[in-house]
């Protein structure tokens, strides 16, 4: 579990932090496709059946974070790199969210 940002369903045009975990995982689907559902892409982020119904919506969020990960493949191999600032400062990562129904959270995609 993790804070996101995200506007408020009491207050519109306020935001609210609320819980949420990482991988989008649709209401229809078992916990591990999360593992599958890590990037959202521009193209295609409105018409993925994981992605589709919270890009409807306008479920976005905004992700703290001191840093994150991605592979690169110039070796051929994926080795993960830290993307982080320079300055130390924590970064903002701008994601979609679902909540998922029986769960007390919201699922970012993240």
């Amino acid at each position: 579990m993790a804070p996101i940002l995200r506007g408020s369903h009491e207050a519109p045009g306020e935001l609210e932090i609320a819980p949420a975990m990482f991988g989008m995982v649709p209401h229809w689907a078992d916990h591990k496709l999360a593992r599958q559902t890590y990037n959202a892409r521009t193209e295609t982020v409105a018409r993925k059946p994981s992605f589709r119904s919270a890009w409807k919506r306008k479920q976005f969020c905004i992700i703290p974070a001191a840093n994150f990960f991605e592979p690169n493949y110039e070796t051929g191999k994926p080795l993960r790199w830290r993307i982080e600032r320079t300055d130390g400062g924590p970064v903002a990562i701008a994601r979609i969210w679902e909540y998922r129904p029986g769960i007390s959270c919201c699922r970012s995609r993240c």
